[in-house]
């Protein structure tokens, strides 16, 4: 699946997770590399997004600004 960064990055995610009140992912170009997806304001919205991905069936995702 592709996830489309705040920063406008696009990655082919491998895994998904969430500390705090960010969103990462280790992509499939490089593996040992976590890659941060996004910064929300609390860690209820980080976990909302992150369910959002999980969830998401299209192949693609762009994560929401706030």
């Amino acid at each position: 699946m592709i996830v489309k960064s705040q920063d406008g990055i696009k990655y082919d995610i491998y895994t998904i997770s969430t500390r705090e009140n960010k969103v990462y992912c280790q992509d499939n170009a490089d593996r040992r590399r976590k890659r941060l997806l996004g910064t929300y304001s609390s860690i209820a919205r980080a976990t909302t997004v992150f369910d959002a991905i999980r969830h998401c069936v299209d192949g693609y995702f762009e994560m929401p600004k706030e």
